[in-house]
């Protein structure tokens, strides 16, 4: 099978993936709440590998031909979009679309993963970065204010203000 065509990672090994890549290389163990220590299991990515990724995930997000995905001054965050084609099964002929968040980029605090299953229409309507991406966004900005990683107030944006999610 070609990438991008009925391939699929499990939820939790896809964000672990990309928390390796946030955490410079570093594969961390899962942990039930913020008070458990962050234990090492294994590094699997060399640290200048994961920054390239990492820098290229953030160029991603903030390109500016991407009017859909949130951009605000204070909030640096790197993204990655995904769409894989199903070509049997009952979403034959559709599509998985997801979109991962993760910020602040300096100071990695928080991972946001969006599923959908099924999508389908135009490109637009599929594209993980369009159908799963102000979603992450504003879900990883929100959580972030949430813990005081970022400021309440602030929310300039260069993208489409109906993506603020305001």
């Amino acid at each position: 099978l070609s990438f991008g065509r009925e391939i699929e990672v499990p939820v939790i090994d896809h964000a672990l993936a990309l928390a390796a890549i946030a955490n410079g290389g570093k594969l961390l163990g899962p942990k039930l709440n913020y008070a458990q220590p962050t234990e090492v299991v294994d590094t699997v990515l060399q640290e200048r590998v994961a920054k390239l990724v990492r820098d290229s995930m953030h160029d991603m997000v903030m390109y500016e031909s991407r009017k859909w995905l949130p951009h605000r001054n204070e909030f640096d965050y790197c993204g990655k979009s995904g769409t894989s084609q199903h070509r049997s099964g009952p979403a034959k002929d559709k599509y998985t679309s997801l979109f991962a968040a993760y910020g602040p980029l300096e100071n990695p605090d928080v991972l946001v993963l969006v599923v959908a299953f099924g999508t389908h229409g135009t490109k637009a309507h599929y594209y993980g970065s369009q159908v799963c991406g102000p979603a992450a966004a504003n879900i990883l900005h929100h959580s972030l204010q949430a813990r005081g990683t970022l400021p309440e107030t602030g929310l300039d944006s260069t993208s489409n203000p109906a993506n603020l999610g305001h």
